[in-house]
C-alpha cells in the first residue's frame, strides 16, 4: 500500500481530464458529475467532439452549462478521425502537469479519487495507475434514467513499483490513469501513429510502460467502468473479422515496440521479458475474445460467427503473435471462461 508523505502537501498539479467524445449518451451527464464532485479542485475538464451530428453537439453544450464551476473546454472537430487522433490531440491541449484519460460514459469512483491519487504523487512520478469497477446500468433502455450496479473486478496485482511487473500482472487500460505529460510528450507517444481507428490503446500501452522509469500502483479503484447491456443485433462476420484482424495488428504493433526499447536499452532479461509478454498478452487477447463469445451466446448465428473463428484462427495467432505463451497460466488470469474449453482443444490439437 502506498503510504502518504505529509512533507508533499504543497504539491498541488493542475490534472487534466480529458474526454473523447462521440453522440454523447445519457451517461456523460454522470461523467461530469462525477468530476464537478471532486475534493481536488485544481482540475481542469478538455473534451474533444468527434463530429457528432448537431443534435448531439446541442445536448454536449446544454449538459457543459450546467458544470460552470468546472474549467471545461470544448474542441469540435471538423472531420470525424477516431478516438486515437482524438487522444493525442487532448494531449497536446492540455495545460495540467498529469492527464487522465476518461471515457464520456465512465466515472470516477469516489469524490476523493483525484485527492487520494495527488496525495500520492511524487514530482518525478510517470504514471500512476489504479483499479477499476465494472459499472452496469439496469435501466439502459430508458433514454433519461439510469440505475447502476457496481462489480469490482479481480483485476488487482501485488503492489510494485515497477511499471514493465504492473503491465505484464494484469490487464491494462489507458484510462483511469494518471500520466505526467511530459513523460508522454519527451518520449514522443502518439497514439495515432499506427492508423488504428480501434484498440489503438493496446498499440502503445506497452511502449508507454516499458519507457516508464518512475511509477506508482494502487489496489483502489479510480473509476466505474461502464458495460453496456448485450446487444442481441446479429454481428456481419466480414466486420467481426475486420475487428479482430485490426486487434491482431494492434498486438503485433505492440510486441515490436516493446523489442526494440528491450534492445535499444540491451537489456539482458530481454527473453525472460518476452515469455512474460507473451503470457500476459495472450491472457489479455482471449479475455476481449471471450466478451464476444459472451455478448453472442443468446444469438445463435452470433454464436457461430465467433466459435468458427477460434476454430479456424486462435492456434494462428498464438503461434504468430504470442510463440512463447503458457496454458498454465490461463486460469488464475481470466476473468470468463466459458470458451475456455473451446480454445484450450483447437491448441491441442496442433
Amino acid at each position: 500500500m502506498i503510504k502518504k508523505d505529509k512533507n508533499k502537501a504543497s504539491f498541488r498539479p493542475l490534472i487534466s481530464i480529458l474526454i473523447p467524445t462521440y453522440n454523447i449518451t445519457k451517461y456523460f451527464n454522470d461523467t461530469l458529475k462525477s468530476i464537478n464532485k471532486q475534493s481536488y479542485k485544481n482540475i481542469e475538464v478538455i473534451i474533444s467532439d468527434d463530429k457528432s451530428s448537431d443534435v448531439y453537439i446541442n445536448k454536449l453544450n446544454d449538459i457543459v452549462r450546467n458544470y460552470n464551476e468546472l474549467n471545461i473546454k470544448i474542441y469540435q472537430q471538423s472531420e470525424n478521425k477516431g478516438v486515437a487522433f482524438a487522444r493525442d490531440f487532448l494531449v497536446e491541449k492540455a495545460n495540467g502537469d498529469y492527464v487522465l484519460f476518461l471515457d464520456d460514459d465512465d466515472r470516477l469512483y469516489s469524490k476523493n479519487t483525484i485527492l487520494n491519487i495527488v496525495e500520492n504523487l511524487e514530482e518525478k512520478t510517470e504514471i500512476y495507475a489504479g483499479n477499476f469497477v465494472f459499472s452496469f446500468d439496469l435501466q439502459s433502455n430508458d433514454p433519461n434514467k439510469s440505475y447502476y450496479v457496481n462489480y469490482l473486478i479481480n483485476n488487482t496485482v501485488k503492489n510494485t513499483n515497477k511499471a514493465i511487473d504492473y503491465y505484464l500482472s494484469k490487464i491494462t487500460f489507458i484510462w483511469g490513469v494518471l500520466y505526467k505529460k511530459s513523460f508522454l510528450t519527451s518520449n514522443n507517444i502518439k497514439f495515432g501513429e499506427h492508423n488504428l481507428r480501434i484498440f489503438e490503446d493496446i498499440a502503445s500501452l506497452g511502449k508507454i510502460y516499458f519507457l516508464c522509469k518512475h511509477f506508482k500502483y494502487t489496489n483502489k479503484p479510480t473509476v466505474r467502468y461502464l458495460r453496456r447491456k448485450n446487444s442481441l443485433s446479429n454481428l456481419n462476420i466480414d466486420k467481426f473479422n475486420l475487428k479482430m484482424s485490426l486487434l491482431e495488428q494492434a498486438y503485433t504493433f505492440n510486441r515490436k515496440q516493446i523489442i526494440k526499447i528491450l534492445d535499444s536499452k540491451n537489456q539482458q532479461d530481454k527473453d525472460s521479458l518476452i515469455k512474460k509478454l507473451d503470457d500476459a498478452k495472450f491472457v489479455e487477447f482471449l479475455n476481449l475474445l471471450t466478451q464476444h463469445y459472451l455478448k453472442s451466446c443468446k444469438n445463435k448465428q452470433n454464436k457461430m460467427i465467433v466459435e468458427s473463428f477460434i476454430k479456424e484462427n486462435i492456434l494462428r495467432i498464438k503461434n504468430d503473435l504470442f510463440e512463447n505463451s503458457k496454458l498454465k497460466l490461463w486460469t488464475k488470469n481470466m476473468y470468463y471462461l466459458p470458451i475456455f474449453s473451446k480454445i484450450r482443444k483447437q491448441l491441442k490439437n496442433k
